[in-house]
């Protein structure tokens, strides 16, 4: 009697599944990666807005706030994909709001009376 080598067709469907199976579980995790990357892209563009706000300020004659980003010129750019809004500026404070084209997620901080959801608390960077 001959012996055959090689795996049997079940050997092979029970190997495929399980292949599957990890990389179903992989893609989704990436997934949750890569949304946590945008979110910290944004916090981090945030501080550095809040910083360059403070430094234009100080710059100023009387002391003022810009009102876009285009005004703090080189002291900041947002990273790629990062959109930020200043949806408050008076001469007490301002509001900062940050989107990814990327994720549905928005962070935002704020500075003095200009409470900007879904910020709560002055100089607090939250996201939702």
């Amino acid at each position: 009697m001959s012996r055959r080598r090689g795996f049997t067709l079940i050997e092979l469907l029970v190997v495929v599944v399980i292949i599957g199976v990890l990389a179903a579980i992989a893609v989704a995790r990436f997934g949750v990666v890569k949304d946590r990357t945008y979110v910290a892209a944004m916090q981090s563009d945030l501080r550095s807005a809040v910083m360059a706000q403070v430094a234009y300020a100080e710059s100023q004659e009387p002391p003022a706030y810009a009102e876009t980003v285009a005004e703090l010129g080189d002291r900041f750019r947002p990273s790629t994909g990062v959109t930020i809004t200043f949806t408050f500026v008076s001469p007490t404070g301002f509001g900062v709001l940050a989107t990814h084209n990327a994720t549905s997620s928005r962070c935002a901080v704020f500075q003095g009376p200009a409470v900007t959801a879904p910020a709560t608390v002055e100089g607090k960077i939250a996201c939702d």
